[in-house]
């Protein structure tokens, strides 16, 4: 079945920026159409695995406040977030796709993590993927079978199968996948969203594998620059993390962090 409801709501990081700036809307509001969007979408897409909405009200709120005190603290300031779900968040369940196994409850943020809630984004939900990031489809034995955001007959690609899905449906602005070998830029290109593999080290991670990347899946390029900013800030995690950019590059607020 054709899915013909890809949203004309304000959906990029500019135009919520402008929405939370002149007050038409706020990051609760956001948030709130975010969740809407997933309850109305997901039990046809299964995109979705966790949804965090607790603590990303209260993220909200308290981004709801800076936008109205003129304190926001930057462009992902309020805006709605999703991870792939081999991407740590505390208190969120990992299951990496497969019924193989218990799912573990991350006891750490991922670096990634960190420096998307340090820069305001509401980190509503983890997505699905197939089992161990393993295939380039959204088959899992864990979460059965992700659908394409344009047809539902149609394949997903893999393995940020839910990520993708994510971008293109207008869950979230900006999605979280990882690649090794096309786990990006595959299901981005299936769904027709914007996936950006950076190069190996550039954006710290604390699930160390040669090759592996996170990177941001979008519906526009701008949004995953604005990403790529925040995300490429060092973090000591990760030893294979690459010296920050000296040409004008994202520079590090926090380069100290430690492990529990």
């Amino acid at each position: 079945m054709q899915n013909n409801a890809i949203t004309q709501r304000p959906t990029s990081i500019a135009e919520l920026n402008e929405a939370f700036g002149n007050g038409l809307l706020t990051p609760l509001d956001a948030l709130e159409s975010t969740l809407a969007r997933i309850a109305a979408k997901d039990d046809t897409h299964r995109a979705i695995y966790v949804i965090d909405a607790d603590e990303a009200r209260e993220s909200a709120r308290r981004s709801t406040e800076r936008w109205r005190s003129g304190t926001a603290l930057g462009p992902l300031d309020g805006i709605p977030v999703t991870i792939k779900e081999n991407t740590a968040k505390v208190g969120l369940p990992q299951s990496y796709g497969t019924a193989a196994r218990e799912p573990v409850i991350a006891r750490e943020n991922s670096p990634v993590v960190d420096r998307l809630q340090e820069a305001g984004a509401l980190v509503v939900a983890s997505t699905s993927m197939p089992d161990f990031s393993g295939l380039g489809s959204g088959v899992s034995s864990r979460h059965g079978i992700a659908r394409n955001a344009w047809n539902s007959a149609w394949n997903t690609g893999g393995s940020s199968s839910g990520a993708a899905v994510a971008a293109a449906l207008g869950y979230a602005p900006v999605n979280i996948g990882t690649d090794i070998g096309g786990s990006i830029r595959i299901p981005a290109a299936m769904n027709a969203a914007f996936g950006f593999k950076p190069s190996y080290g550039r954006v710290p991670i604390n699930d160390t594998y040669l090759g592996r990347c996170a990177g941001p899946i979008t519906r526009t390029v701008r949004d995953a620059a604005h990403t790529m900013s925040y995300l490429a800030r060092l973090d000591a995690r990760d030893h294979s993390a690459l010296p920050e950019d000296q040409s004008g590059g994202p520079t590090s607020t926090s380069t100290s962090v430690g492990c529990a």
